[in-house]
């Protein structure tokens, strides 16, 4: 009798289907004014930071781009003025010719040897940091292109309906027996 009302249950829950969306967009139907390339949003980002953004019609990403790379190459810039400065100085510490004298730090030669460390270490950085912003740049305006038609609305597809579950335990000599499973479908 239990078997009897869980096969009711689940032949019930069968006509539980809901569909994501009523129609989906033809691609055929979008005109080439419309569509936007992968391939030609990278390669304006590639030649031209936050171009592809433009492209992409996201005006309000070219901005940040540019502040972006614009930051970093100031730290760029101010980290290796330093390093040059601390680099010149310890140079003329440590070069054993008495004519040439730094006046210009009155810290030790250790302090200035970390100093120039440092500041090579910041240099490194934000030459990484620029790398990966440009790159990140280049990225996001290829990846905005692929989702521009992506359907975006709440509904998502679920069906639930009922099965059969094979119980591969029991394929020997006793024949095959089944168990009755409630199965899931979840389209994204």
């Amino acid at each position: 009798m239990a078997k009897a009302g869980i096969f009711c249950f689940l032949f019930c829950l069968y006509s539980l289907v809901n569909l994501a969306q009523e129609s989906k967009p033809d691609m055929e139907l979008i005109t080439d004014s419309v569509y936007k390339s992968p391939k030609t949003a990278s390669i304006l980002s590639a030649v031209l930071p936050g171009a592809g953004q433009i492209y992409n019609n996201k005006y309000w990403k070219a901005p940040i781009v540019w502040g972006g790379l614009g930051v970093s190459v100031y730290y760029i810039i101010y980290n290796t003025r330093k390093y040059n400065q601390f680099k010149d100085a310890y140079i003329a510490r440590i070069d054993g010719d008495t004519l040439t004298i730094d006046t210009q730090f009155s810290a030790s030669d250790a302090q200035i040897k970390s100093d120039l460390d440092y500041y090579r270490r910041m240099r490194d950085i934000s030459y990484i940091v620029t790398a990966a912003i440009y790159t990140l740049n280049i990225i996001d305006a290829a990846v905005d292109a692929h989702l521009k038609y992506f359907d975006i609305s709440d509904d998502i597809s679920a069906r639930i309906r009922p099965t059969l579950l094979l119980n591969p335990n029991t394929y020997q000599l006793q024949g095959i027996q089944a168990n009755a499973g409630l199965e899931i479908s979840i389209r994204f």
